[in-house]
């Protein structure tokens, strides 16, 4: 049939499939009889896009890491005959060699051992020794902060899962694959796809399959800077409340709850559970709650958190939360969106770059330099930054104009 289907394509076309060219896999339990298609046959695996592909997975993963290893390694090594600087060094590492990895690392998951594998090469690249001058951490800073733009491993395979949440949520984006990601937001929680609101603790995610847990890690890196945008009355009423850094108090990556443990036991997890049929928040009907389930709780301290979730729910999604039931886009109560905040801007998840979600990541990842604790003693009429400008200038620049 299928055989069939291609000779039909090639007489319509004029095209004619080159079979010297052509491999052929078997999929599921059926064998195949050897030598009766005319295609050169793939064994246990086969290679696509660079990619090796195949029915053991793991195994057929690790070679592809390999391969790639070996090809940066046999890069370097005659780049190294080469008298580059350190910045001419970060540059070749950022243009040749990162180039070779975004291709797997948007397709498969990346190993621990191979990550660290690739810091050592990049590492002695960069100083001729395992353990580097400058920490990789300070590197992959910004210039104006003390870095030479490094591109982290880890950082950019984050941003590049990033992709699948925003297609997953992206409603007019239609796949086949999105069908299995379901199943694995439902094994996380209660919530479904509101199980993206939380920042749910990084055990969870133990059991799931390595690429799957890379997508969730990614996510939970981000969320600290995504706010919860409903689209509706309907859909803000079912986010949850734990675990919510949308409710905590001192802004994103502050890591101050605001959200006990103690009103999940009195049945409080969304925000639907602080309000009473008309929309309104309704301090009396969380006490009733407590009372009711026989949770023992200190009046003075529920009321406080219930306080502060309350200011908190009405500063992210107080025009829906007005006593009014028909606020919003009543058509979109399953596409939960979200929005990033980047400084003072806000952008819709789907239109954010893999550029920008990498920026924001990478600020987490950094770390400055210690000298600039001596500096702010020695020169406190300068700023940090002034210092690193005025560095990075007379680098940069010619040295006869410094007559050096």
């Amino acid at each position: 049939m299928a055989l069939h289907e291609l000779n039909v394509y090639c007489q319509a076309s004029g095209a004619k499939i080159n079979t010297n060219k052509t491999t052929m896999a078997v999929f599921g339990a059926s064998q195949a009889t050897p030598s009766t298609w005319g295609f050169h046959e793939a064994g246990n695996s086969y290679k696509v896009l660079g990619v090796l592909l195949g029915k053991l997975a793991e195994v057929c993963n690790r070679k592809t890491w390999e391969n790639i290893l070996n090809k940066i390694e046999s890069q370097l090594n005659v780049w190294r005959l080469r008298n580059l600087t350190l910045k001419g060094k970060v540059l070749v590492i950022n243009a040749l060699c990162i180039s070779k990895l975004v291709h797997a690392l948007t397709v498969t998951d990346l190993p621990g051992d191979i990550l660290s594998k690739l810091k050592a090469i990049f590492s002695h690249f960069l100083w001729k020794r395992e353990k580097g001058l400058v920490s990789h951490a300070t590197l992959i800073g910004d210039h104006g902060a003390g870095g030479l733009g490094l591109i982290d491993i880890y950082t950019k395979k984050k941003s590049l899962r990033l992709k699948i949440i925003k297609k997953y949520l992206d409603s007019s984006f239609t796949a086949p694959w999105k069908d299995f990601v379901i199943p694995t937001l439902r094994g996380l929680g209660h919530f479904g796809d509101y199980n993206l609101c939380q920042m749910l603790p990084r055990s969870l995610f133990s059991a799931l399959d390595p690429f799957e847990r890379e997508v969730l890690e990614g996510w939970w890196s981000l969320r600290p800077w995504v706010s919860a945008e409903p689209k509706s009355l309907q859909q803000s009423l079912k986010v949850p409340l734990r675990f919510n850094p949308d409710l905590m108090g001192g802004g994103p990556g502050s890591g101050e709850r605001m959200f006990s443990d103690t009103f999940e036991r009195a049945g409080i997890s969304t925000i639907g559970d602080l309000l009473d049929g008309s929309g309104n928040y309704d301090i009396v009907r969380v006490r009733t709650l407590f009372r009711s389930r026989g949770v023992l709780f200190r009046r003075a301290v529920v009321l406080r958190l219930a306080g502060r979730i309350r200011e908190s729910i009405l500063r992210n999604w107080g025009s829906f939360l007005e006593g009014s039931s028909s606020g919003g886009d009543p058509g979109a109560e399953r596409d939960v969106g979200f929005v990033l905040v980047d400084g003072t801007r806000f952008f819709g998840l789907s239109e954010c770059s893999t550029k920008r979600i990498y920026r924001i990541l990478i600020v987490g990842a950094f770390r400055r330099p210690a000298v600039e604790r001596t500096w702010a003693r020695t020169f406190p009429a300068l700023t940090i930054t002034s210092i690193w400008a005025n560095m990075f200038n007379w680098y940069t620049a010619p040295k006869r104009l410094y007559g050096v």
